[in-house]
């Protein structure tokens, strides 16, 4: 990823000096995962000033044209038979939130269908999830945090995940940083992110290229999938 001119080149220069950001490079058993991909989200395709109006914690167009990488993926993904995993924001509607976002974030997680459009937990229906691929329902950022997605991934002999999903500073970097944690290789598809605060998606994508994860673009993901890399 060339970060410059979307980062500092203060930060940039310090990250050369200090030897931050090198590659991890990919392992050998990869799995897709789609993190929140849901119209809580992603909203309704539009500018976000009009979206929010509808789906308060949505990001709007940039979700949508993220999708747009997040189907490429997930295509990909498919073809090579690799592992697929869903997140999704949940609560249950008849129980209390016990979640951090309660306190910081007004909620649409659990209000019923609005205006004939789809409930906000539902998954994007351009990016619904194919029988036999895992829905994860999570009420905390990472994918990780009191889910069994870890017992899944060793199951499955997974020591590597493709990263994309909604938002970039929040559940994207929380599964990141746990799946670092973890010791599993991170490859996050810049593109096929999005935060309702760019400014929070291109810092939080920089910092997790610094230290967590080999930060991508979705074409040079689908070409390793492919086998079409030499690297």
């Amino acid at each position: 990823m060339n970060w410059k001119g979307i980062i500092d080149e203060r930060d940039l220069k310090v990250a050369k000096l200090s030897g931050q950001g090198k590659r991890m490079g990919w392992g050998t058993r990869p799995a897709l995962l789609v993190i929140d991909a849901q119209y809580d989200f992603a909203g309704v395709d539009g500018p976000i000033e009009d979206s929010i109006k509808i789906y308060p914690r949505s990001v709007g167009a940039d979700a949508w044209g993220a999708a747009v990488k997040i189907k490429a993926l997930l295509s990909a993904a498919r073809k090579a038979d690799l592992p697929v995993y869903f997140s999704q924001q949940w609560n249950p509607p008849e129980e209390r939130r016990f979640d951090s976002f309660a306190a910081k974030q007004k909620l649409t997680g659990n209000e019923p269908e609005r205006m004939g459009l789809p409930a906000p937990a539902d998954i994007m229906y351009e990016l619904r999830p194919r029988r036999g691929e895992v829905v994860i329902k999570k009420r905390f950022a990472s994918m990780f945090n009191g889910t069994p997605a870890q017992s899944f991934l060793v199951r499955e002999g997974v020591d590597t995940l493709i990263v994309c999903g909604f938002v970039t500073s929040g559940c994207v970097r929380g599964t990141v940083v746990d799946g670092h944690s973890l010791s599993y290789r991170n490859i996050v598809a810049a593109d096929a992110c999005a935060d309702r605060f760019r400014s929070s998606h291109y810092t939080s994508l920089f910092d997790m290229d610094m230290k967590y994860a080999d930060v991508l673009d979705t074409s040079e993901i689908v070409s390793h999938i492919r086998g079409e890399d030499t690297k």
